[in-house]
């Protein structure tokens, strides 16, 4: 029961994350680097240009961020989430699931089994739902993508 609460939680982290970048003012209330500054988007620019690409970037986004995300009242660091998600992605994602954002919608807002809130809590204690998080990382990464900007 466990490993699938936390199998879930990846997922949902892995999901918000790659659907979403942060604008830089949330980027800057939480303390976190700008997309095109981070590790994370030099990897996504060698991956290939798709939804999954885009998943995977917002699970690479945040496992070195010092995060912890919160399911159904346990917390999990950022690396623990992310090889959850990353796992959860790889069996549960399929070509025709559509958008990385309708992705997050559906696997990253509430717990399967008490329906809770995923959060997010950042460094500097402060807490978001992680669907919110990764659809505005998303948001931020389509929109360097689109102005071509590095």
């Amino acid at each position: 029961m466990m490993k699938k609460q936390i199998e879930k939680a990846t997922l949902f982290f892995l999901v918000l994350a790659l659907l979403s970048f942060l604008p830089q003012s949330f980027s800057a209330d939480f303390g976190i680097q700008p997309i095109a500054e981070s590790q994370a988007y030099q990897k996504f620019l060698n991956r290939p240009k798709n939804e999954i690409s885009k998943l995977s970037f917002l699970i690479d986004r945040f496992r070195d961020m010092g995060v912890i995300v919160i399911y159904e009242g346990h917390e999990f660091d950022a690396e623990k989430a992310a090889q959850f998600a990353k796992k959860y992605l790889k069996e549960n994602y399929k070509p025709g699931d559509g958008s990385a954002e309708s992705w997050i919608k559906l696997h990253c807002y509430r717990s399967e089994a008490s329906k809770e809130v995923i959060q997010m809590r950042f460094p500097d204690k402060k807490e978001k739902p992680v669907r919110d998080v990764l659809l505005e990382e998303l948001t931020e990464l389509n929109q360097i993508t689109i102005s071509g900007k590095k």
